[in-house]
């Protein structure tokens, strides 16, 4: 049986209970169990409590954590060590120029990359996917001992990076023609590169949930019969349109229409720290806005079904938009930015696209408002969105990538 490693980011655990990258990644695991066409080695990073999954085609190998409790991670940290230590005592012009490797154009002692050469040397995969992990350059003892030909990057953003440091990893499988086409542009990409949609995993988000349950949550959020519900849903950051879907709420003067917020803030930085107060001080000045914070993905099915349209105003280039699938799953109308490869997972038919300009905020406001008061209109996008979310299964995904993976 086929093997393929998997390079996590090295953010969030995996099994993920937070959806993104991590939460594809999942899927792809519990899809691979039903089919079993494949073993997945992940590396991931440690979670905070015990997790036992159960999986008979996964083995998740977590980095970090305790020395005490992970023997391969003891055992390749202290090699890593004394490794280190003898360059270093060794360490002069003449073995620099030895050491140094310009092909990836940087020289970097990393115990993370050595790591996974061991362990990629243990169990010789058939290919490796390195799934947004974005310190590429750490991987370099991997790509020395094991070469780049089957080695792929899962390219799911745009922003740009060294071109001698994207050496490393050029055969590349992108999330959308979008951001392909952007990084085919400037950067090197592979011969063995393609392009494949995200997928959702469709047993996640049943929508069967009977008129009594949503009433009753509806109630529960403060939200009567007659209120026309947006939700957005999603990490709290500049690049998602906050600020500017709060001031669209500004120009709405309709106590009916309501906006559902689920969500928190990553607070990487200062920047982001002031970004949240300036949020949250417009959502405490706005009754019609409810904000809940961090809901565990597999509990939004709900809180979609009690929504009546969803809004993804994203105003920075975004690769994809696994969200919009989500939203399309539980049949709502789709308002969207033109932001990079988000047109591509939702139809026209199903969705209002805006431009992202200097009356985005107007322009939400008024796509809000006309949703609200045509309901025939909302029906038939309703419907066309069901139609289009069938596009994007988790099992299509799968397949697709296993396709190209292990293709003759």
């Amino acid at each position: 049986m086929k093997k393929i490693l998997i390079i996590a980011p090295q953010f969030k655990p995996i099994p993920a209970n937070f959806g993104g990258v991590e939460g594809l990644i999942t899927d792809l695991i519990n899809e691979n169990e039903i089919q079993k066409k494949c073993h997945f080695y992940i590396v991931s990073k440690r979670p905070n409590v015990p997790i036992t999954n159960g999986f008979a085609f996964t083995k998740i190998i977590y980095t970090g954590g305790s020395l005490k409790n992970n023997s391969i991670h003891r055992k390749y940290f202290f090699r890593w060590v004394i490794l280190k230590a003898l360059r270093k005592i060794v360490h002069n012009r003449i073995t620099n120029k030895i050491i140094r490797d310009k092909k990836y154009g940087i020289f970097e002692d990393n115990y993370f990359g050595y790591y996974c050469s061991k362990i990629a040397l243990k169990i010789k995969p058939n290919s490796i996917i390195v799934f947004g992990y974005d310190k590429i350059h750490h991987l370099w003892p991997l790509i020395k001992r094991n070469g780049n030909d089957n080695v792929f990057y899962h390219l799911h953003y745009c922003r740009s990076e060294d071109l001698k440091i994207r050496n490393l990893i050029p055969n590349t499988i992108a999330t959308s023609k979008y951001v392909f086409n952007k990084w085919n542009k400037t950067h090197i990409i592979g011969e063995k590169s393609c392009v494949i949609h995200h997928g959702v995993d469709f047993k996640k988000f049943k929508h069967d949930f009977n008129k009594e349950l949503i009433s009753k949550k509806r109630r529960e959020l403060g939200f009567s019969e007659k209120d026309f519900v947006v939700i957005f849903t999603g990490r709290l950051r500049p690049g998602k349109g906050i600020l500017e879907l709060l001031d669209a709420y500004d120009y709405i003067d309709d106590s009916h229409i309501k906006l559902l917020m689920l969500g928190d803030f990553d607070r990487k930085s200062k920047y982001e720290e002031s970004y949240e107060l300036k949020v949250i001080d417009k959502i405490n000045k706005n009754k019609n806005i409810v904000w809940l914070g961090f809901i565990p993905n597999d509990q939004l099915s709900l809180y979609y079904s009690c929504s009546n349209a969803q809004v993804a105003p994203t105003i920075y280039e975004e690769a994809a938009g696994l969200v919009t699938i989500e939203g399309m799953l539980a049949g709502l109308p789709i308002i969207i930015t033109k932001s990079g490869g988000m047109p591509e997972y939702v139809d026209d038919e199903c969705s209002i696209k805006l431009d992202i300009d200097s009356n985005l905020s107007k322009n939400i406001a008024l796509s809000i408002v006309e949703l609200a008061r045509k309901p025939d209109l909302c029906k038939k996008m309703s419907c066309l969105s069901k139609k289009c979310a069938s596009k994007f299964t988790i099992t299509n995904y799968y397949n697709n990538l296993l396709s190209f993976l292990f293709k003759d």
